[in-house]
């Protein structure tokens, strides 16, 4: 099993147990799968047909693809700085 794998188990073991935390702060290397660890914990917790693995077709999981989910929000680092920084004011303006 892929490291990809394993953490996508771990991280349904724990919604099912109740006990994820209210939120995530994350720092990853998107060549190790990032991005698609972020979609897949987001999509568990707020699909509406959680038996099915991979929903993508309930309401939640199309308003997480297009963006609009209100309960849903990624804020990215401000990419013009010469290190990657979230400022205190991308946080308030969420």
């Amino acid at each position: 099993m892929g490291y990809l794998a394993l953490a996508q188990s771990a991280i349904s073991q724990k919604i099912a147990a109740a006990q994820f935390p209210a939120s995530y702060l994350l720092d990853f290397n998107q060549s190790l799968g990032g991005h698609a660890l972020i979609d897949y914990a987001v999509r568990r917790l707020f699909c509406q047909r959680p038996q099915i693995d991979d929903c993508q077709d309930c309401a939640s999981c199309q308003r997480i693809e297009q963006g609009e989910h209100p309960d849903y929000i990624a804020i990215q680092p401000e990419e013009e700085m010469a290190v990657p920084v979230i400022k205190i004011d991308q946080i308030r303006a969420a």
